[in-house]
């Protein structure tokens, strides 16, 4: 059996009671993942520290050592520490569920059951696989930054298209928040009788509250989308995935009462596999859902003890968890709606003969937790953007460093609200970001600047197995995303 310990956290003495220096930890570190590697039984392992000795300035030795001979539930309930494992992992888990994964049951009555979770599984697969990417490229070129290492390997030029393709698409997943925050605030405002209006209607009389309601949201969002390290949010990230969740347990608690109650025989309703035009942009949808490859590089930087088998760990836990929640929420909420499926879930309407409580009240509370989850998140998806504008014009030397990080701050947020003020349709944003700039952001790039940064051979059957995944993703990308900008300008009707 495996052993879960993280043996990377561990070093091995040359003597004993022998202080060892910088050099020397970093040596033997990198000698004790050789000859000591993941699969070596917890005994084994033990049993070679007891006869470790530590000299009376070896703190740092000390401290590993004392936490490698704490149980798993010491660890797991331990503070959460800015650079720690279960701090890097939320990091990565919020930044990537937005709301795009309510769009996933959208996304399976465009596939169908079967293409659709062959969809979502493939796109997890890969996008741990560009991770791991990424990963090797962040500890051989030592960038702290994405645009770093692209400038390292690929040149300027790249990174500029790099640059120009990070900002547009967090930009647009700032915008994809907003029109979703606002969408929450239309139904819980209806919900609570309060005031009614159609908030992607711009004929409705009380239209006008979408431009308050906008602008409102993205003032509230300053001051936490001026924290200016990401470990700083690391508490609030675990709100995100506990409101994930307890949509995700709404919806599966609920789909039979749905599936039963939506029609006299839903199983002619439902679809095993689609194929249409719609179905291409299933894979623009899965991109976009598991898309947190901009933060991979600085929760590296922020990791305590950085070593690539402690960032496997993360990325292993979380495409693992993001996995389990899309399958969850894509099954569960199409079963629930079928045929009536409605580009975000949460804005489902409750068949006649259904009752799960006044007023929907369980996916209300949902609602109103998955508000303040975008409000987390977008900090998390602003952080990168606002780095990369300063590196594009040249800012770094700036001289007035806080005004320049609270100005950008606050002109990416109305830039933003003044986009989701005219946005025409929520499902052209998730095809267009998921199928061009998710696909580049997570596949394209990640692949370029590996083979780049690698001593593999021309013909290197390892170099083809990274350009045919690397190829076959960005086409699927590609093709969702102008189906996307054929919707925009409604050349198509899919």
């Amino acid at each position: 059996m495996a052993s879960s310990t993280d043996y990377s956290d561990m070093f091995m003495h040359s003597g004993s009671g022998q202080h060892i220096n910088d050099t020397s930890v970093d040596y033997n570190l990198k000698l004790l993942n050789v000859l000591y590697p993941s699969n070596v039984h917890d005994s084994e392992v033990r049993s070679i520290t007891k006869e470790i000795s530590f000299g009376e300035d070896d703190t740092r030795l000390q401290e590993l050592y004392n936490q490698i001979k704490q149980p798993w539930y010491a660890r797991a309930f331990s503070p959460l520490t800015p650079g720690s494992l279960r701090g890097s992992m939320f990091t990565l888990i919020s930044s990537a569920l937005g709301a795009g994964i309510l769009a996933l049951p959208h996304m399976y009555k465009n596939t169908g059951l079967v293409l659709g979770t062959i969809f979502l599984i493939i796109a997890a697969l890969t996008a741990l696989w560009s991770m791991y990417l990424l990963s090797k490229c962040s500890f051989r070129t030592s960038c702290h930054r994405y645009s770093d290492a692209v400038l390292q390997l690929l040149g300027e030029r790249w990174n500029l298209v790099l640059q120009i393709v990070l900002i547009i698409y967090v930009f647009g997943a700032l915008v994809s928040y907003l029109i979703t925050l606002n969408q929450f605030i239309a139904g819980l405002v209806q919900t609570f009788g309060f005031v009614s209006f159609n908030w992607s209607n711009p004929t409705d009389p009380n239209y006008h509250m979408t431009y308050i309601v906008i602008g409102a949201l993205a003032i509230l969002a300053f001051p936490l989308a001026s924290v200016k390290n990401l470990s700083g949010l690391r508490h609030l990230t675990i709100f995100s995935v506990i409101a994930i969740t307890y949509i995700i347990v709404t919806i599966v608690w609920q789909a039979p009462v749905f599936y039963a109650g939506l029609y006299e025989k839903p199983l002619e309703h439902l679809k095993w596999v689609n194929i249409g035009l719609g179905t291409i942009s299933g894979w623009a949808n899965c991109a976009f859902a598991f898309a947190c490859h901009v933060n991979v590089f600085p929760v590296v930087a922020e990791l305590q003890h950085p070593m690539e088998k402690r960032t496997n760990k993360i990325f292993n836990r979380c495409i693992s968890v993001e996995t389990i929640m899309y399958l969850c929420i894509g099954i569960g909420g199409y079963m629930s709606t079928l045929d009536q499926t409605p580009n975000i879930f949460t804005s489902r309407e409750l068949p006649p003969n259904v009752y799960v409580g006044p007023n929907d009240i369980f996916m209300t509370i949902g609602k109103i937790a998955m508000t303040l989850n975008l409000f987390f998140v977008i900090p998390v998806n602003l952080n990168p953007c606002r780095l990369q504008l300063i590196t594009l014009f040249s800012l770094e030397d700036f001289k007035r460093k806080n005004a320049l990080h609270y100005g950008l701050t606050l002109m990416i947020l109305l830039a933003a609200a003044g986009t989701a003020m005219v946005i025409p349709n929520i499902s052209v944003v998730f095809d267009v970001l998921g199928g061009f700039f998710a696909t580049m952001l997570s596949y394209t790039f990640p692949a370029m600047i590996y083979l780049k940064c690698t001593n593999m051979r021309q013909g290197h059957y390892k170099r083809w197995i990274v350009y045919l995944i690397a190829a076959g993703t960005t086409i699927a990308g590609f093709a969702s995303g102008f189906l996307g900008l054929f919707k925009a300008f409604k050349l198509i009707d899919a």
